[in-house]
């Protein structure tokens, strides 16, 4: 790959030339465990991401890019960072079933939820 130094001396890519997306983990649940993975891993993309802004949005302001470009950037930013926290959210009621799964380990015996919450 090719780049041109930007004129903070770091180095930029040639506009036909894309950066690898970020990996995230396929979304299929198979059950609470995968779940609780899926949203711990987005939580932390996220919130890894939303930092990365501040650098973009210099670079891009580095470049002379000003306006709408940035003020997007930076919103792209915000919601990330509230992506993150909605996915910790979810995270965190995703983990208070994990006592439900405890009990029927400790219960192997026992019936379906209809038969247990019936009456």
């Amino acid at each position: 790959m090719s780049c041109n130094n930007t004129p903070n001396g770091t180095e930029h890519m040639h506009e036909h030339e894309h950066p690898e997306p970020p990996a995230y983990p396929a979304g299929e649940v198979t059950g609470l465990q995968s779940a609780l993975a899926y949203a711990a891993s987005m939580a932390t993309g996220f919130a890894a991401a939303a930092p990365q802004v501040e650098e973009f949005t210099g670079s891009l302001t580095g470049f002379g890019v000003s306006g709408e470009a940035i003020a997007a950037g930076f919103f792209a930013g915000e919601a990330q960072a509230t992506a993150a926290g909605a996915w910790q959210l979810a995270h965190a009621a995703l983990a208070r079933q994990t006592g439900v799964a405890e009990a029927y380990a400790a219960t192997p015996g026992a019936g379906t939820r209809e038969f247990l919450i019936s009456e």
